[in-house]
């Protein structure tokens, strides 16, 4: 739900009522915000609630709760998920005081945008306090530790399977210094300059186990998608931001473990600029049942091959979830991709499609916004399907 519509903030009655629920242990609610205070009164009232993935409405200064009640209220977390705009005190709080802790503000789960993540690099800093050893997912921001820190840390988090690394400047950390951890199962990139060498390097060095691997850039990055694959064998998802697949001439098999897929392209002209037929390659994988494409265009070529393979049964039925957002006018090839999904693949039950503009989710769009009111990308959506039966 997005800021501008007033009914947005989670209100006291919704409060009491989840009060009540005294068996509770899972909470995970996105379409309406959280006083900090109201959910500090709730995780009081509900002792066995110990994963909360949540959003927080601004909060002034001035009103923040004292750092005891904090840690009093969240004691028996395991997890807390959240975006605020706090800054990092709120997270630097629960990863340094809250006994049973596991995951602190990022979802291991969820590609974030790298420059929220390079904001909150200090929380780890004098890493051995106590806590340390429960925590499953840390940020290491590489332009603000120092190589003690970095190497000390998997002595100190020795339980952690998710590793997000951050990178926004030249710093020699980025090449000449990694932690050693041995159980990483999840690694999350971000990286602002350059970031070929970093990529390969913490690729060489994580790959074999990785079951996810999530990489952002800020501008625009191109790799080449064999790193992947030579160096993933067991990679289940794999979820990229701003990042080109460089496909080679020459046929290479497909992620053969490869279940979800995330693609977010909005610099440049998005999948536009490849000259590759990247995505009915890489959608060929024959166990996929998740993806999510985001762009600011398509190849054309691509799209009408991709088109040919669904139609022709010869890829991703196995899929049951589908999401394609885009920032343009919708044009023939992707309307035919798309009607071509809703009718000949097997098992797609959850399939979304929209302009990404003025929403974070075009469906939240459609059941938020009176008809008179709704936009002409809305419209246009509705006009893909108006002629099929």
């Amino acid at each position: 739900m997005c800021n501008y519509f007033n009914d947005g903030n989670f209100h006291q009655g919704m409060v009491q009522a989840l009060m009540k629920m005294q068996r509770l242990n899972r909470l995970h609610v996105n379409l309406y915000y959280f006083q900090l205070t109201d959910l500090l009164k709730i995780c009081k009232n509900l002792p066995r609630l110990q994963y909360l993935n949540v959003e927080f409405s601004s909060h002034r200064g001035k009103d923040k709760p004292a750092p005891e009640e904090i840690s009093s209220c969240f004691c028996n977390l395991k997890e807390l998920i959240f975006e605020f705009p706090f800054n990092d005190w709120l997270g630097s709080l629960c990863t340094r005081n809250l006994p049973n802790i596991e995951v602190v503000q990022y979802d291991p789960n969820k590609i974030m945008n790298w420059t929220h993540v390079r904001q909150y690099g200090k929380r780890y800093h004098d890493v051995d306090f106590p806590g340390a050893s429960n925590l499953r997912h840390i940020c290491v921001d590489l332009s603000r530790s120092c190589a003690a820190e970095l190497e000390a840390m998997p002595n100190y988090f020795p339980n952690v399977t998710c590793l997000m690394v951050t990178n926004n400047s030249c710093s020699s950390l980025a090449t000449d210094v990694k932690p050693k951890f041995d159980n990483i199962r999840n690694l999350h990139l971000f990286i602002s300059s350059g970031g070929e060498e970093l990529f390969d390097n913490y690729l060489i060095t994580y790959g074999q186990n990785l079951q996810s691997l999530y990489l952002g850039h800020d501008r625009a990055l191109t790799i080449d998608v064999e790193m992947i694959f030579k160096n993933c064998p067991i990679l289940e998802k794999l979820s990229l931001q701003n990042v080109q697949l460089d496909w080679p001439l020459i046929e290479i098999k497909c992620f053969a473990e490869l279940k979800e897929l995330e693609w977010e392209i909005n610099c440049l002209d998005g999948f536009r600029d490849s000259e590759s037929m990247v995505l009915c390659y890489i959608l060929s994988s024959p166990n996929l049942e998740k993806v999510k494409l985001e762009s600011k265009g398509f190849n054309q070529n691509d799209l009408r091959i991709l088109h040919s393979l669904i139609r022709e049964k010869r890829i991703l039925n196995n899929l049951h979830t589908l999401h394609v957002y885009f920032n343009f006018q919708m044009d023939v090839a992707l309307a035919n991709v798309l009607k071509s999904a809703c009718a000949f693949l097997p098992k797609l039950t959850d399939f979304k499609f929209g302009n990404r503009c003025k929403f974070a989710d075009p469906l939240k769009a459609c059941q938020t916004t009176p008809l008179s009111d709704v936009d002409a990308p809305v419209w246009e959506m509705i006009r893909v399907f108006e002629n099929e039966n």
